[in-house]
């Protein structure tokens, strides 16, 4: 009897000469013969005429997607707009190279649309959905935080035909330019951090409170900062290469305990995978790190992951095995979290002279960057091809971010707005879209 490491190698050999023999006998079926009789020779040593033609390989695939579809693995659209048990929207599933691409993927290539831009007092340097996509806040270069009602921000105009205050709170703390600012999981607290250094919490939704309610101060301007989807942590990262770590509750701070794992220049950006148990940071220094979220340590470093230029941004992809990056090398790239290899380039946005933020959208195909002369570059993430540009701003954007569970994208920008963005068909069509009140000065 054959030990079990053995059978199990001798089977997937066999599966894989299954699936070559397939593929031949469909190139051959497709009448692309010297095709078939290269992928033969390299895959199987023989000829492809040991093949039959058959179009067997073509009708396994869509058995195949046709169950995947069915078990509601792949359904995409059966998640968008959907309320959960508890009344909350799902998000939809994310990006998996391993499934089918949605057949009803929101954007397609009719871009996205402005639904309402926000006059601000000063630059929009930053970003934020809460995880119910809600709400949203930005952070502005005068240190004041806003805090924005999303449907009343897209929704452009009421029945009575004036415009609904979107801004529901607004906080003066900081005293030089806000960095980030990042919702609590419960949606419940707000963090932001600045170039004064500080760490500040607010409480949401509470009448009459416009102070944050805790603060930390750091020796350093604190650049970037995430809470942990447990909500018990909050990391950030600053002009210095350590790492901190805080108690939400207390405030405490804590660093990596192997000091090798820490990054050798200031960090950039920080962000956790959904499930907590990674933690991903960038730095100037062009290294990309992935932690073991749970003990803080560095569990992979990629070095000159953007060419040796300064890394921007990193978001992990939903199911944890992709990540998307941005650079001052004017590339975003995918990354295959398992082999630490890239998988694809996203070019056409300029990033030499600012900071800037990227995302993924809701269901992850698309990928948005701001670029310095082409507004929010957006790209297919499974084809790589560009998309519309979404060009509302005049001047440099500094932060593109999505709603987690639906299609709304925000985007911050040097010419002190903030504008929400949706797909046409999901635009109010009872009002065009040049009634949003882009050059309205509110508060």
């Amino acid at each position: 009897k054959k030990p079990a490491t053995q059978q199990a190698t001798m089977d997937v050999i066999r599966a894989r000469d299954r699936l070559y023999r397939l593929i031949v006998s469909q190139l051959r079926e497709d009448n692309l013969e010297e095709l078939a009789e290269s992928v033969a020779q390299a895959a199987l040593s023989a000829k492809a005429s040991t093949c039959v033609p058959t179009a067997r390989l073509a009708k396994l695939i869509e058995l195949g997607r046709r169950a995947e579809l069915h078990s509601g693995t792949g359904a995409h659209d059966a998640f968008a707009g959907e309320d959960g048990e508890d009344g909350e929207t799902e998000a939809p599933p994310g990006l998996d190279f391993d499934r089918e691409a949605p057949e009803s993927s929101l954007m397609a290539d009719q871009g996205y649309d402005l639904t309402y831009a926000f006059k601000l007092d000063s630059q929009c340097r930053t970003g934020e959905f809460s995880l119910d996509g809600k709400l949203a806040a930005v952070g502005c270069a005068d240190g004041v935080v806003k805090v924005f009602d999303v449907a009343r921000a897209i929704a452009l105009e009421d029945k009575s035909g004036t415009n609904a205050e979107p801004v529901v709170q607004t906080f003066r703390d900081h005293v030089l330019p806000v960095n980030q600012v990042a919702f609590h999981p419960d949606n419940k607290l707000l963090a932001s951090c600045g170039k004064d250094c500080y760490v500040r919490l607010y409480e949401i939704g509470k009448v009459g409170v416009q102070k944050a309610t805790k603060t930390v101060q750091d020796k350093h301007n604190v650049r970037t900062i995430a809470f942990h989807p447990a909500g018990k942590h909050l990391v950030a990262g600053t002009d210095h290469p350590l790492l901190r770590l805080y108690s939400v509750q207390t405030m405490a701070v804590f660093t990596a305990p192997n000091p090798a794992d820490n990054h050798m220049a200031p960090i950039n950006s920080v962000n956790y995978s959904e499930d907590g148990r990674m933690l991903v940071s960038t730095d100037k220094g062009g290294v990309i790190k992935l932690w073991d979220a749970v003990d803080l340590r560095c569990m992979h470093t990629l070095h000159a992951a953007h060419d040796t230029s300064s890394v921007s941004f990193a978001q992990i992809s939903r199911n944890g095995k992709y990540l998307l990056s941005g650079g001052r090398d004017s590339l975003c790239r995918l990354w295959d979290l398992r082999t630490g290899r890239p998988l694809s380039m996203f070019e056409g946005a300029k990033q030499t002279t600012r900071r800037v933020r990227g995302c993924f959208s809701h269901d992850e195909e698309i990928v948005f960057c701001p670029g310095e002369d082409l507004g929010v570059v957006a790209w297919s993430t499974r084809m790589g091809t560009q998309l519309p540009s979404l060009d509302a701003h005049v001047g440099h954007v500094r932060w593109a971010v999505h709603s987690r569970v639906s299609p709304v994208l925000l985007t911050c920008g040097e010419d002190r707005r903030a504008v929400f963005w949706k797909p046409p068909a999901l635009v109010s069509p009872e009002t065009p879209i040049d009634a949003a009140p882009a050059s309205k000065a509110n508060g």
